[in-house]
């Protein structure tokens, strides 16, 4: 009877343990490497693909001059709109960063 009893009991141990195991593995995020002090070059610099300097200033002083946040912006634009041109990538980043801060 008691072997029974130990039996069962490590069935549940070994149950929860994969349980919570899968809740985990479940929930963990791809870990970021962040270097503070080291700054990629950004993929796409000021006016480098026929675009207005104002509106590429004006976005550059929405993000604090900060010119990886700005590409990263317009990055993520032209990921969601692969059919739209630069121009309307850097407005759509202007707009948005706008929009959220009001």
């Amino acid at each position: 009877m008691h072997i029974v009893i130990l039996v069962i009991w490590l069935l549940l141990l070994s149950f929860f343990l994969w349980l919570a195991f899968m809740t985990i593995k479940a929930h963990q995020q791809p870990q970021r490497r962040h270097h503070p002090t080291r700054r990629r070059t950004p993929r796409n610099h000021s006016t480098s693909r026929n675009v207005s300097p104002k509106k590429w200033q004006q976005l550059l002083t929405l993000v604090q001059g900060d010119v990886a946040t700005a590409s990263r912006l317009i990055d993520r634009e032209r990921r969601r709109n692969p059919h739209r041109s630069m121009e309307w990538c850097i407005e759509k980043a202007i707009w948005d960063l706008e929009r959220d801060r009001h």
